[in-house]
């Protein structure tokens, strides 16, 4: 029995834990979910829908659906975010739910000719896991010649015996640092970068196990899971009129054991038009052996209006050796709807543009409004 529950959690970390990013494969959408202080850093209210699904794969269905909501209050140098995802993995339907809320307060200074941005963002998530023990296959059930039937075609049975229960909930706290810092005077840079540290407490959990395997709860480590982020961006024109945009990042995020490093890189044009190439993986000293990922990722703003836009994305993940023909090819979705907001300014309006959305205040924010009239110091 013993042998029988190791390969089953040995299979469950091999279909689950490696196959699966921790995030969503395009970094840049529900960024709160990566680290608290990217949470409102558009500096608009916005609403955004993404969903992700793998396709010819063998195991059963993996997707993965998200809303998240965000709201900016430069006046008083503070962001808000609040999001809900869901990822549903496999035959035994292991479904992962988490809801969460983000608060953010920037420090602005400069220092010299560079305008800096301290954003200090914290993160609350409820999350809870459920899994179907009916629906998995254990080793006991497979037949070396006739699969998961006898030589009649009955369907082989197991002696594993279902646990009592098929769920748990806990809740994460998390800190998050990001520091934007940005100078230049026609050809403006940026770069924004930061850590995050989350711990997973026991408060909901009633149980002393913290597992949908029902291993013993390790509490010795302070931190659970942490992430780097790290995305500068350089302008390739020089004109006032337009504008053309080179952004490299990289994303390390670890949880518990797990590691998932995403590099690449994205050319944009006005900021409303992009397409971006990137590379996942695990571990980069397992690199020659852990399974990998190409990534390919596009958006456009599909139509605006003096106070609104709609954006679109598309990513498609080419998965590159390892477990990658067993589990396919994936795709996703986003959808963006965002609203233009007073942006503190010496004379308000509904229709200041950002970065600065906040003259007064020297808060910095992407600049998503971008048009050819304000160049790109605007």
């Amino acid at each position: 029995m013993k042998e029988r529950l190791l390969f089953f959690c040995c299979l469950f970390y091999l279909q689950f834990g490696m196959t699966q990013d921790a995030f969503f494969y395009e970094t840049n959408q529900i960024r709160g979910f990566l680290n608290p202080a990217l949470a409102g850093i558009n500096g608009a209210l916005s609403f955004t829908v993404l969903g992700k699904e793998q396709y010819l794969n063998q195991v059963g269905d993996f997707a993965t659906t998200g809303i998240s909501v965000t709201q900016s209050w430069p006046c008083v140098k503070v962001d808000a975010g609040l999001y809900y995802i869901f990822d549903r993995e496999g035959e035994g339907l292991f479904a992962t739910h988490h809801t969460g809320f983000n608060f953010v307060y920037t420090v602005p200074f400069d220092i010299g000719a560079t305008e800096h941005n301290l954003r200090l963002g914290t993160k609350f998530q409820y999350s809870r896991k459920t899994i179907d023990w009916e629906r998995l296959t254990f080793s006991d059930q497979i037949d070396s010649k006739y699969n998961l039937t006898d030589a009649f075609g009955i369907p082989n049975t197991t002696d594993f015996v279902p646990p009592d229960w098929n769920g748990f909930s806990r809740l994460t706290m998390g800190l998050g640092i990001i520091h934007r810092v940005t100078g230049g005077f026609i050809n403006r840079w940026s770069l924004t970068w930061g850590i995050s540290l989350e711990n997973y407490t026991n408060v909901l959990e009633g149980k002393t196990y913290d597992s949908i395997l029902r291993l013993e709860k390790e509490k010795t480590r302070l931190i659970d899971k942490w992430s780097f982020y790290l995305a500068p961006e350089f302008p390739l024109t020089g004109s006032y009129r337009d504008y053309f945009g080179l952004r490299p990042s990289l994303v390390v995020l670890q949880e518990s054991s797990l590691t998932n490093i995403q590099l690449g890189a994205e050319v944009n044009y006005r900021r409303a038009y992009g397409l971006g190439l990137y590379v996942g993986s695990g571990q980069l000293r397992d690199f020659s052996s852990d399974s990998k990922s190409l990534i390919m990722n596009t958006y456009f703003r599909a139509f605006s209006t003096p106070n609104a836009q709609f954006n679109m994305g598309f990513q498609y993940v080419h998965g590159i050796g390892g477990l990658s023909e067993v589990f396919g090819q994936t795709l996703q979705v986003t959808l963006s709807y965002t609203f233009r907001q007073d942006g503190c300014a010496s004379t308000p309006s509904s229709k200041v543009d950002c970065p600065p959305v906040s003259l007064r205040n020297k808060i910095m924010y992407e600049n998503i409004w971008f048009s050819p009239l304000q160049g790109i110091n605007k």
